[in-house]
């Protein structure tokens, strides 16, 4: 049996981001070209900041500036989860997600577990390359890849849609550490819907 890792706990040494291009909602306050800002978060009383464009959904939305709290709403059915990382359970848990407004950046996840990278017209790749260990065995590390797909669906309110890679298991892995075969795949998508800083925030049980 493989050990079940959590993606709270997961580091993210190295976030490698390809370029997209910025677009904006004519029903915003950016200029042209910019970044779309609104101030409709969940509670939040911040401003935000998120991809414009259609991409399949009905308009232009925003995703707040800063870090704030995402709640897993709800889990697409055909997940595969080869890795044990029991992505369904994660359904109404918190991850941390940060918005950069002068970079487009997004960032989702506790140190960028599911990746980072630039967002706009909606949609974005947030990738994350890098050899996380295990909690339980700080010897035992592995060669990780996350590639997230975004999309916005409504203001502060996204899919994620993941295929996360593990392989080159160290050989001071135990045998409950290593997948069969030495590799192993999940691929998955979440609902991630912002909540209110009194329902929960960064510095409250959202890390």
């Amino acid at each position: 049996m493989k050990l079940s890792r959590n993606l709270y706990a997961m580091s993210a040494a190295a976030l490698l981001a390809g370029s997209l291009a910025a677009g904006c909602s004519s029903s915003s306050d950016c200029s042209d070209g910019g970044t779309c800002t609104t101030d409709t978060a969940a509670g939040t009383g911040g401003s935000g900041g998120g991809g414009g464009g259609s991409g399949g959904a009905s308009g232009l939305f925003g995703i707040t500036e800063g870090t704030y709290c995402f709640k897993i709403t709800a889990i697409d059915s055909g997940a595969v989860d080869g890795c044990d990382i029991q992505v369904a359970l994660q359904v109404g848990q918190y991850l941390p997600v940060k918005y950069l407004m002068s970079t487009a950046m997004l960032t989702v996840g506790t140190d960028g577990s599911l990746g980072g990278g630039p967002i706009a017209n909606n949609k974005g790749t947030l990738t994350r390359d890098n050899t996380p260990a295990a909690a339980d065995m700080p010897t035992c590390t592995w060669h990780q890849t996350d590639t997230t797909m975004v999309t916005v669906t409504a203001e502060n309110m996204f899919t994620a849609a993941v295929v996360e890679k593990e392989e080159t298991f160290a050989a001071a892995c135990s045998a409950d550490h290593v997948p069969p075969g030495g590799m192993c795949t999940s691929s998955w998508t979440w609902t991630m819907k912002i909540v209110p800083t009194t329902e929960k925030s960064p510095d409250n049980g959202c890390k």
